[in-house]
């Protein structure tokens, strides 16, 4: 798996196939928040840590447990 932060998240995103829009709205984000988080860009710090626990939550339990699967 790729080492740097951008990287990481565009794996894990394309690895459960989910587009930048999917994942922007499982994380109360944009598509294009998400575009500049791979591109290596910093979420607003304000927000930041709810991001920060919503992407640890997708990466724990996967996108079917979000999408109430």
């Amino acid at each position: 798996m790729p080492g740097m932060l951008s990287e990481r998240i565009a794996a894990l995103r394309k690895e459960r196939g989910l587009t930048q829009e999917q994942l922007g709205k499982m994380v109360g984000v944009s598509y294009q928040a998400v575009g500049k988080w791979e591109k290596g860009g910093a979420p607003d710090v304000e927000l930041a840590g709810c991001h920060y626990r919503r992407a640890l939550w997708f990466r724990e339990r996967g996108t079917d447990q979000y999408r109430g699967h």
